[in-house]
């Protein structure tokens, strides 16, 4: 993703760059979180890169440009010929970067220009804070690959956790957004060595899933391994893994790999024996420009490939209904 168009304060992009992401819904609570996070930057350290398209991406920006921090507004449609308001000041005040990676035609935000505006701040970032992320949105997607984020709701929930153990009054009570989605459903099991989960949501009327493997013992933000798919590209994988799974084990050397296309990275679906035995693999791979290369792996002996292939029956039924 490059920079198409830019306007303002272009000494900005030579600063070290923290990009502010935030899923559509948020809890009231995150605007007084957002605030005391803005509070505490420094207009001689720190730069923020933020969007104009939602509430909360609106009030972070007007909260950063009311303390002077220095900004660099991120579009997700062409440069527009004319600004306004505290845009128009900071602009002028040369307080303010604009950049887009659309041209022209793109005269209007659609999901794919919002898709790759968030790409392309995650490209240009050194870090990443992030308001609220729905657990199997589209942001949840784009951020998947990265290890640089700080989770602003959730590090003030675990914040109030602590107070509330020592007793200490807090500001309110801040639900644990992970199963707040409008449809939500999710499964989990163990397997030899390992916890599986699979987690679907309802965006809008996209539907996602999450399929994700933790390792025992291991952290799970840090080193699971998941794959994420909309309602579309769920039924190609399910094709795909049923056709493995109808594959005797004596022919599987001979097993052509299915490639599952999806937004999140394609999916390889794949079979054959290893230094472990006879293993079944579902690789997803997206390239992520100059930022780094998404490589999410999921390794099954045989007995945890037929409790997998269940809960995938499962999930599949709960999305046909």
């Amino acid at each position: 993703m490059e920079i198409h168009a830019k306007t303002g304060n272009t000494a900005y992009l030579e600063r070290s760059k923290t990009a502010f992401l935030s899923s559509r819904k948020a809890p009231d609570e995150l605007n007084e979180i957002v605030k005391e996070w803005v509070e505490g930057l420094k207009p001689e350290t720190d730069c923020v890169m933020c969007g104009n398209l939602t509430t909360i991406e609106q009030f972070v920006l007007h909260e950063l440009l009311e303390g002077s921090i220095p900004v660099i507004l991120v579009l997700a449609e062409a440069m527009p010929q004319t600004f306004y308001g505290e845009t128009e000041e900071a602009l002028n005040a040369g307080k303010l970067l604009v950049i887009t990676h659309c041209d022209s035609s793109v005269h209007s935000v659609c999901a794919r220009s919002a898709f790759d505006r968030n790409m392309l701040m995650l490209q240009l970032a050194d870090k990443i804070v992030v308001g609220q992320s729905t657990a199997g949105g589209n942001l949840e997607r784009a951020l998947a690959g990265f290890d640089n984020i700080t989770y602003l709701l959730k590090r003030a929930m675990k914040k109030n956790r602590k107070k509330r153990n020592r007793g200490i009054p807090i500001y309110g009570i801040i639900e644990d957004l992970s199963t707040a989605a409008d449809d939500h459903w999710s499964r989990w099991l163990k397997l030899s060595g390992s916890t599986l989960s699979i987690t679907f949501h309802m965006i809008g009327k996209d539907a996602l899933m999450t399929i994700k493997d933790v390792p025992f013992g291991k952290d799970e933000l840090r080193d699971c391994s998941k794959i994420t798919l909309d309602r579309t590209e769920t039924e190609n994988f399910y094709t795909a893994v049923y056709q493995l799974k109808q594959t005797d084990a004596a022919a599987l050397d001979n097993f052509k790999d299915i490639v599952v296309k999806s937004a999140s990275g394609d999916v390889t679906v794949s079979a054959g024996h290893t230094f472990s035995g006879l293993t079944y693999l579902f690789t997803q791979d997206k390239d992520l420009g100059d930022v780094c290369q998404r490589h999410e792996v999921l390794a099954f002996s045989p007995s945890d490939f037929s409790i997998f292939f269940g809960l995938l029956c499962e999930a599949v039924r709960h999305w046909r209904r």
